[in-house]
């Protein structure tokens, strides 16, 4: 099965347990209807009735993906190696979004073994403090912060990340709405649902609702969708745990936690 689908089936098996319903999926349209764009998912309820649920992958912003698949090719790899922890200290290793270009000839696994290789002999000689390095051996120029701060001797930490994100994430939005309210909302329904997921943390799903509801003057089609929900799948392929939180129309702490029963985590749905 899709991973994509799986989503949509536990976020169907949560939403039956948060909300006392029996739906299951019946159709997956995108499957049996090729020749033109459809929805992910229709579920049927014998007492509400079809449920047309539609999903998405919202990113915290443009071009994050292709970001991040440079960022863990060369940066990612110094927080998987222990041996590059100084004991005492956390490290903390930034660079901007958008520092590493795009390349097709550039050979990332050597990318990656340079820039540890490099770490792995300044690391220990690092100041206290802020401090700012281009990586030499590089096909590109590379800059990177490093922020050095002393800890109790048992402690040994180091953390990547990027800085600089772009304030365009209406724009993601909006790109998320046009792609595919015409596809939800043309499907034959009693009830329609748009399920938003992020999978990195930068962003909060009440950020999607926020910018739902600027929206909502420009797509008018939003009045034929019933519910958005926000999936947060930052600990699902670790914990097999998803979090679904309703953004819109906005709703005070209404959100319900689901796991996979084939993971080890725990099964339970709770609403808080």
């Amino acid at each position: 099965m899709r991973r994509d689908q799986r989503l949509v089936d536990l976020f169907i098996a949560g939403y039956n347990k948060q909300f006392g319903t029996n739906f299951k999926v019946v159709e997956r349209p995108d499957e049996t209807n090729r020749a033109m764009p459809a929805i992910e998912a229709i579920a049927h309820d014998p007492r509400v009735g079809s449920f047309a649920i539609e999903h998405t992958l919202v990113q915290p912003f443009m071009g994050e993906k292709e970001d991040n698949q440079r960022f863990n090719a060369a940066i990612a790899c110094l927080e998987r190696d222990v041996a590059l922890r100084v004991p005492g200290h956390m490290i903390m290793v930034s660079t901007r979004v958008g520092a590493i270009p795009k390349g097709k000839r550039i050979d990332w696994d050597d990318v990656g073994n340079t820039v540890e290789k490099w770490f792995e002999g300044v690391k220990d000689g690092l100041p206290e403090g802020g401090s700012v390095h281009s990586v030499p051996n590089l096909p590109f120029l590379l800059e990177v912060s490093l922020t050095k701060k002393k800890m109790r001797p048992e402690v040994a930490a180091l953390f990547v990340m990027r800085t600089g994100m772009p304030d365009d994430f209406g724009q993601v939005v909006r790109r998320a709405l046009e792609t595919k309210l015409p596809k939800l909302t043309s499907t034959p329904a009693d009830k329609r649902a748009l399920l938003l997921e992020m999978d990195s943390a930068p962003r909060s799903p009440f950020e999607v609702g926020d910018q739902i509801g600027l929206l909502q003057q420009e797509f008018p089609h939003l009045r034929e969708v019933d519910e958005a929900w926000c999936a947060l799948t930052l600990a699902w392929e670790t914990e097999g745990i998803v979090h679904f939180f309703l953004v819109w129309p906005q709703a005070d702490n209404v959100w319900f936690e689901a796991a996979e029963p084939s993971c080890k985590g725990s099964s339970e749905l709770t609403n808080q």
